[in-house]
Formats: C-alpha cells, structure tokens, sequence
C-alpha cells in the first residue's frame, strides 16, 4: 500500500494563510454532516509533531482501516502489538475498522524496511506507573516536620493485592494480584504547632493493618551493596509467617539469609560505661524487665534508623546486641554521670537532652536521667520545653550555625558540611523544622552533636535563658554533694552589676557545694578553684565541646604549684616561657603609646575568641603574679595594656590574606611571639604612603576583586571616587591658601537673596506631600484597587445602559443609577475583590 503525505490526506490545511485579527465562530454543521478530521500535524498516539521527511520509527504512514489519518510507524507498530486482535486496531482519530490481515503483512514489511523491530505488548501495570506513581493526599503546613522515607532495602509482605475484572456477564469481580508489599504509611505525631515528628510504620492495603518499624530487628547490612553482584542487598519480611530473609535485589546468592523473628529471652544487657570522665550508663533493668527494655530500646533505635539523615547509617540490631559492639548506639544511651564530673565542657549533658528532645534516647536511659537526684526537678523540665518548643526556619538554624562556628575555631572546618546538610533537605521557601528534625540532621553517625551543633540548637529552641540555666545546673554534677543541692529554676539569674561583672558565668562548685556561699572547708575550696580554672580554661579556648565531648587537658602549672604552695599558681593553657615576659622590662609604655596607632574600627568576629583569651591571659597573670616563672604584676599590666596593639593593628592586606594575618596573630600571641607582634604593629604605621604611579593599579586591582566576590557596586564606587587628601601641612596650605578661597565674597549677595524668607505655606505643603508620599499603598496594592474600581465602574455603566434599554422598550422612566463614588462607595477591601471576579466579564475592558 502506498503511503501518502498527510497534507494530501487532509486537504492541506497547514498551507491555508492563517487570518489575522478577530478569530471568528466556525459555521454550523448541518444535519448528517461527519465530524471534522483531526490536524494531520500531530500522531494520534503519541500526539507528537509529524515530519514528512523523518525515516525510522517517525516515519509517517496512514492509518489503513480510515486511510485518512496519519501515524509514526513505532506508533502504529506499538499499536497492533496492544491489540487482541485485528477487529481491536481502530484509528484512534475516527475509530475506523477494517484492519485486514494483508495490513499486518504490509506493516511488517514496512517495519523492516525502516528498521524498526517489532514491539512487545506492554502490560497496562507498566503504563499506568510511568504517569502515576503515588494518588495518596497530603497536605502539610510550613511547621510540620517533613515525612520520612521508607528505609532502604526493608519490604513487608502481608495480604494478596486485588483488581477488579469484569466477567463474562459484565459484573466486576475481584481477583488476587501476585504482589503482596505493604505500602509505606509513616503515623503524623501532632502538637499544638503541627506535626513534631512520624512514627515509621506500614499499612496493608487490602486487611489495613498497620506494622510499625519498633517492632522489626532490622539485619545489619540490609540497604548495602552485594559483594557479588553490587547491587541493592534487600530484606523481606512475611507478617502471616513471622519470618524475614535477605536476598539480592538481582537474585543472586550473596545476600541470602534466613531469620525468624523471636522474643528476647536472655536479659538485655548492661548499657556501657560512658568514655567520659566520671559519667556513667543508664541503670540497667532489672531481669523481669529485660524484655520490655529490650523492646522500648529497639523502638528508638529503629526509630533512629528510619529517620536519619542519608548520611547516618545506624544498625537497628543494636537494641538486641552487647552495645560495646555498636559505637553508633552510645549516644542514644548515655546516661546521667555515677560520680562527680571533671570534664570542663557539657557534651555528656548536652547531647542526651537533645536526643531526649528529639525522641531518640533510649527508654532505660531517659528514665536515668529522671530518677537522677541531681537532674530532679529541672531535667526533664527542660526536655519538655525543647520538645514543645515553636519551629524555627532553616536560614536562622544556619545563621546562629555559622556564629558559633566562628566563635570555636576549632570546629569551624565543619560548618561547610553541616550547611550541606540543611541544603541536602531540600525544604520547600518558607519551611519551619522542629527541634527532633534539626538534631536528627545535624548529629554525626555515632549520634554526637559537635559543639557548634549543641550551641545552635540550645539557643534556637531553648532560648539563652534556658541554655544559661543549663550550664547553671551542669555544676550540680561537679559538685559531689549527690544532689543535695537546693532546687534551682530553670530561669537564669539576675545579672551581676558590680564592679567585677563578667556576665553570665557557672556557678563555682564550692559555692554550690555551700549554702553559705563559700564557707566551706579550705580544701574544697581549692579544689573547687583548681577545677572552675580548668572550665574556664577550655571555655577561653572557644572550644565548647570536642569532637567526641571527652575534652581532657591537664593543668600542669596549676598542679606543680599546688594548693600548698606559698605562691599563686601560673595561668594555665600557654606555651609562653620565661624569655617573653622578662622582653616586657624593654617596653617603656609612655613612649609605646607616643607612636601613632591605627587600630581596626571593631573587633572581627573570628577574632572576638582569640582577643577575649588575651585579656583574660593577662588579668590571670594580673590575678595570681607567679615570679618562678618570670610572671610579675607590672609586666602582665603591660602586657594586658598592649593586647590592642598586638592583635588590633590595621593590617596592609584584605579580605582572606587580611583574615589570615589577624588570625596568625592569635597563634603568635599564645605561643608568646610578642616582640614579632609589636615590631609588625610598628611598621605597620610607619610604612611610606604608596606612590601615585602605583595607586591607580592598586585601585584597578581592588576593583577586580570586587567584581569577582559580586560587589558592583562597590567595585563602581572604587572607581569614579576621588581619594581622600592625607593629613599633611600640604593640604592645610591648600585649604588655608587666600588665593583659593578668599576671606571675603568677591561680590556681595543680592538683597532678595539676602532677605529670603522661606513661605510657611509652602514649607507645609511640602511636609503634606512628604507625608502623603511615606503612607503610600504598595504598587501591587494600587494595581488591583486601581483595576477595582474600573470594574466597579463599568458594571454602573452596564446597569446603567440595561436600565435605558429597558425604560425605553417598555416605556417607562429611566432612573439614574447611583455614581461611584460619595458616601456609599465600598471599603478598600471590596474593592480589591471586584479585581479578580468569579467568573469571566461579559463586559471586556477595554481602557488604555
């Protein structure tokens, strides 16, 4: 059969010239009249453009039951594989029949001609997930938190799925399915503010019943790769058999294994010793209680698992297995310390509270804390208030991230990792999490949260309030009273206002250990003094918490002098030797400070630690002079006097060298290059003025650099502003010079100009239109008020001409309609609705 072009086939209708202007209706089809053709343009399968000289699978052939229509051959092809047979392949334009089996010679040989083999039938299963993956309704607000996915690998069998079927006499009837996957359905857990978290679970589609992810013992590699085969290593687990297996997505037998689920007979076993100093596991259960532990603790582990970021990978057999043997479980079950602590950071409390928040503490282990004495009363108080506490947006999370981050140098190569993390969400614009999403983001695969981690979340879902009356109630724990202290509120106190304020500071364990404020006995007290050293220590460290909160630095000087020593002991946390401060004998102060100093206008916030520590160094050394080391009053008086110039100076360079350069400071200052600092400082002052050969290259650099980082501009200003005249004897000649500015007018003023008074009318006017002007409506706001009122005017307009029409037809008196506008105009919000009608105008604007 020959092939005709389809511009031929329908008449041509692609060469007709389109009519420009008003489309006009299309005339009426009279009685018997066949529908009109379809455009030959487009395949009537696959709707795609048709191109006449396109070969292969596009190439163009007409349908041969209608011999009208034209189709891709793939398209066709595809067709006649679909069909039942030859009374099934109509044209799927006009539904014509007549397919012969001469037709399926022909398409054969067509096919082969062209190339194209010949198509296998496609199941309907197949097409209909290719458009439609998921019809299940959500709806979600901007505080919910979002909804987990499924783990990796895991699959539930439970009842046969159905489909309806029509008989032989038409009456549908349900058939079983071959699958038996359970749909994933995460349970919503709500408060006041939305939903806080999701409970992972599964629901079967056809018995509803619903199989949560606590109650599973997931194996330990499910969701990795084979080691034959490299792919998706899967387990499947039958609820009618309580038996699971694993096996290879492809089939092959490096993944298989049998297991039956089963309930814990032995005791759960003892819950580690924490690696922290002093801190202690959860109590363990008691025999009868094993299995309900066993059971609560794999729930929250399980839990764990589905709702991890992809970057933690958390075996949920750590429940049921020794917890020695699973480094990722300790930190959802570290418990309140057994004895008094002397770490000098709060990870060990931090940490667990925040899981605890978050629901992913272990059941054992949050009922620890609260049968603790020294966390009665306030612990689980404040687990409360982070649990309840109001979402916040991802941007304020990364924001307090980053300050913290630059307040603790030592962690501040994470922050890029941790930004990723928030990015990695991919949260819709103006999306809120909760305080269980941001810690299950945020915490590292062994459940740590790093120190930045702890400080941000402290301070954006607690509040300093709350994060100060923690650090308060953490010295409960280095006290060594066994929680004999009196009860302290959660609230912070009041602020120090003397003279020796220094903010908001923990309490000192000798106070906390006396009712009296520090009568207590003289051994205590120093040792209480010894240990609030060591905190303060590593707090001027800007270090909040390590890497894994086991922060452990000795202070030797501290324990060389003693207690008993007739001197006070040398400031710990430096490296500086004797040599540095007897170089202070050499500075002479009044002629240090007769040098000119150009310090910087603030403090860099990446410098704010470092310099914090400096002062602090010096009064220390002010505080307790130690002459064995070289330390005497006068010389730390000057060194706390020239910490501005040593770290302060303006330096040469900007942006990362200049940031570079002020950071190397610190290191310099704490390893005691102080000579090198103040030697840098002077020159820094008495550097030559660069030449004006050189300014215009320095000024086309600086330029670059600023349109390189974004900053238009500025780089603009860079260029067309006129450089500042230096503070020389030059420019005041210059100023001064009689002949450049004379001491008197050359020519005196007019006396109209002299005589000027302002118009008070004027002047109010002008304060009128000001204000007018600042009480302006947005330009979106005038837009559709402005659009309101036409519509409203063009409806009285149409009333207007219906009321004429009428009045003349029938012969009555014409009335005139109410105008806009006077006493009964509407309100600024009905106008602002009449601008976007419920249905389309009869009346078409058409207004200039």
């Amino acid at each position: 059969m020959e092939c005709r072009a389809p511009a031929e086939a329908a008449g041509s209708p692609t060469n007709r010239p389109r009519q420009q202007g008003r489309a006009t209706a299309p005339e009426p089809l009279a009685d018997g009249a066949a529908t009109p053709l379809a455009s030959p343009e487009v395949c009537g399968i696959c709707l795609e453009t048709i191109h006449l000289a396109a070969r292969g699978g596009q190439e163009p052939v007409v349908h041969p039951a209608c011999s009208r229509h034209s189709l891709h051959l793939q398209c066709l092809a595809q067709l006649r594989a679909q069909a039942d047979g030859p009374r099934d392949v109509r044209c799927p334009v006009c539904a014509a029949v007549g397919w012969t089996p001469d037709n399926d010679a022909w398409l054969q040989a067509r096919c082969a001609a062209a190339g194209v083999a010949h198509p296998q039938r496609l199941s309907g299963e197949s097409t209909v997930r290719a458009a439609v993956v998921d019809y299940a309704l959500r709806t979600f607000t901007r505080q919910d938190a979002p909804e987990p996915r499924p783990p990796p690998g895991v699959e539930l069998l439970c009842c046969h799925h159905v489909a309806p079927v029509p008989d032989r006499s038409g009456l549908l009837q349900f058939v079983d399915l071959p699958t038996r996957a359970m749909r994933w359905a995460p349970i919503p857990i709500r408060h006041d503010a939305g939903i806080a978290a999701w409970q992972p679970s599964w629901i079967c589609p056809r018995c509803a019943e619903s199989f949560e992810l606590a109650d599973l013992e997931v194996p330990s590699g499910v969701g990795d790769e084979c080691r034959e085969c490299n792919r998706t290593v899967r387990w499947v687990f039958d609820r009618r058999t309580h038996s699971g297996r694993t096996e290879c997505s492809r089939g092959c037998s490096g993944g298989e294994r049998q297991l039956t689920m089963a309930a814990p007979s032995a005791p759960a076993p003892a819950l580690p010793t924490s690696p922290i100093p002093g801190a202690a596991a959860a109590v363990p259960a008691a025999p009868a209680e094993a299995a309900q532990a066993a059971a609560a603790d794999a729930a929250a582990v399980g839990m764990q698992r589905a709702l991890a970021p992809p970057h933690v990978d958390v075996d949920p057999r750590a429940a049921g297995a020794p917890r020695t043997a699973v480094p990722a479980a300790f930190w959802f079950a570290c418990g309140p310390p057994a004895g008094g602590v002397s770490d000098a950071t709060n990870s060990w409390l931090y940490v667990p509270l925040l899981h605890a928040a978050a629901t992913d503490l272990a059941l054992p282990t949050l009922e620890a804390w609260r049968a603790d004495p020294r966390a009665r009363g306030w612990w689980d108080e404040a687990r409360q208030l982070l649990m309840a506490s109001e979402p916040v947006a991802p941007q304020d999370l990364a924001a307090t991230l980053r300050r913290a981050a630059e307040a603790a140098p030592a962690h501040a190569h994470h922050f890029p990792d941790l930004l990723a993390r928030l990015e990695r969400a991919c949260l819709p614009g103006g999306a809120r999490v909760h305080v269980g999403w941001a810690v299950r983001q945020l915490r590292e695969s062994d459940g740590y949260l790093l120190a930045p981690v702890q400080e941000a979340l402290l301070e954006c879902f607690g509040g300093l309030q709350l994060a100060s009356a923690l650090d308060r109630h953490s010295e409960r724990f280095r006290s060594g009273t066994g929680g004999q202290l009196p009860p302290v509120a959660l609230e912070p106190a009041a602020p120090d206002t003397g003279p020796n304020a220094r903010g908001p500071q923990p309490r000192r364990a000798a106070e906390l250990a006396s009712p009296a404020g520090g009568d207590g006995p003289a051994s205590s007290t120093n040792e209480a003094a010894v240990e609030q050293e060591r905190a303060d220590q590593a707090a001027n460290s800007g270090i909040a918490g390590d890497e894994h909160g086991m922060l452990q630095e000795a202070n030797s000087d501290i324990d060389a002098a003693g207690p008993g020593s007739g001197e006070a002991p040398a400031p710990s946390n430096t490296r500086v030797g004797r040599a540095s401060w007897e170089w202070l004998d050499s500075v002479i102060l009044h002629e240090e400070f007769a040098i000119p100093f150009q310090p910087l206008r603030d403090v860099p916030r990446f410098q704010a630690p470092g310099v914090r520590r400096a002062f602090t160094f010096a009064l220390r050394a002010l505080l307790r002079p130690a002459p064995q080391a070289g330390i005497t009053s006068e010389r730390a008086w000057k060194l706390f006097l020239l910490v501005p110039r040593l770290l302060l100076a303006r330096p040469d360079q900007s942006g990362a060298t200049g940031k570079a350069v002020l950071l190397q400071r610190i290191t310099d200052f704490e390893a005691g290059r102080w000579p090198s600092l103040l030697r840098a400082a002077r020159h820094a002052n008495t550097q030559p003025p660069h030449t004006t050969a050189a300014q215009p290259e320095r000024t086309r650099e600086r330029a670059c650099a600023q349109v390189r980082r974004g900053q238009l501009s500025r780089a603009r200003q860079t260029l067309t502003s006129a450089p500042l005249a230096p503070g020389n004897a030059e420019t005041l000649r210059q100023l001064t010079d009689p002949s450049r500015r004379p001491p008197e007018p050359r020519q005196p003023l007019p006396q109209d100009l002299a005589s000027f008074r302002p118009a008070e009318q004027a002047h109010d006017l002008l304060r009128r239109l000001v204000r007018v002007r600042s009480l302006r409506a947005p330009p979106v706001l005038r837009a559709a008020a402005t659009a309101g009122w036409q519509r409203r005017w063009w409806g009285f307009l149409s009333c207007a001409q219906q009321r004429a029409l009428a009045s003349t037809l029938l012969g009555g008196i014409w009335r005139a309609p109410a105008q806009p506008g006077g006493d009964g105009q509407p309100t600024l919000s009905e106008v602002v609705e009449l601008a976007e009608p419920a249905l389309p105008s009869l009346l078409p604007l058409r207004a200039a």
